[in-house]
């Protein structure tokens, strides 16, 4: 399974295995893979949210990750995480505090 990115007058097909997360931005959604390159998709959150496997978890109004992809997790305030990637970057997300007991039972913690 692969979601398609437009990149100037090309589609590529990016597999589910080289997401490490997906990322809102006002009104638009980026795909971010592991190497760190960013695309914009067609899709929103609630629609990929449905598409994608359980491998990916929504943790934020703004940001769903490929759980596949956590190296860390460490406490923060509000009862919130934040959740560092084994992506080059090392990107770090912060969840929602909506998202607490749902990050809790996904990760078993």
């Amino acid at each position: 399974f692969s979601i398609s990115v437009k990149t100037g007058d090309k589609i590529l097909l990016i597999p589910l295995t080289d997401i490490a997360y997906f990322e809102a931005d006002d009104k638009y959604v980026y795909l971010v893979t592991v190497e760190g390159q960013k695309y914009l998709t067609t899709y929103t959150l609630s629609t990929l949210a449905e598409k994608l496997p359980d491998t990916f978890a929504r943790v934020s109004r703004s940001v769903i990750l490929n759980t596949h992809r956590i190296r860390a997790i460490q406490k923060h305030f509000d009862g919130k995480f934040i959740i560092t990637l084994s992506d080059k970057k090392a990107s770090r997300l912060t969840t929602g505090s909506s998202y607490t007991d749902r990050v809790r039972q996904l990760l078993e913690i």
